[in-house]
């Protein structure tokens, strides 16, 4: 029997993986260009090799984990199983990758400044992404549970992200009750399914 050979993780890897801990750690408008090299025992222009700003690298980390998070959703939506089912994967899904993933939420919460225009912009587009592609889903479940017509598949899709996102950041931080995954997703669902 072969033993498998794992390759080391590249200058890039290294430098995403200490760029998300920094940033988590002391937020992104006080982290530098200089930590990140430092951190990472390279040169500026090394960093420069791989990345054209922080700004860029900062990007690069929450469009990576959001992918995942946008990925596995469509995979769900694609599956042939009832709504119910299908929106209870989808929210444990969410809530694994977010809380499997050590610095997205810390990450996604962070307060950036005017300047940082482009990165909000970027997190403003894939949320609104990620409601585009949940809403099919809310209003099927909306007309399936007798909901007015007048309501909005977005705002409900809304909600759940939100909640989604404060459970995780709770989850995070240590200060709620430690439901499982698929306990905070059964309590979603009695609320939606109205159970």
């Amino acid at each position: 029997m072969t033993k498998k050979r794992s390759c080391p993780p590249s200058t890039r890897d290294k430098i995403i993986k200490e760029a998300e801990n920094l940033f988590s750690k002391y937020n992104y408008n006080s982290v530098s260009l200089n930590d990140i090299a430092l951190k990472n025992k390279i040169t500026k222009a090394a960093f420069y090799y791989h990345f054209k700003s922080k700004e860029e690298l900062f990007v690069e980390i929450i469009k990576k984990a959001h992918t995942n998070i946008s990925t596995k959703i469509s995979e769900i939506l694609n599956l042939d199983i009832i709504l119910e089912e299908k929106f209870k994967k989808i929210i444990i899904a969410s809530l694994d990758i977010n809380l499997n993933s050590k610095y997205l939420t810390t990450l996604s919460l962070q307060k950036l400044s005017k300047n940082d225009k482009n990165i909000t912009n970027f997190v403003c587009e894939f949320k609104d992404e990620m409601l585009n592609q949940i809403e099919p889903l809310m209003k099927e479940i909306l007309d399936s549970c007798g909901y007015p017509k007048d309501t909005d598949p977005k705002f409900i899709a809304f909600f759940l992200m939100s909640s989604l996102k404060g459970y995780s950041m709770q989850r995070t931080c240590g200060n709620c009750n430690k439901w499982s995954n698929e306990q905070f997703a059964n309590e979603i669902i009695k609320i939606i399914f109205r159970k």
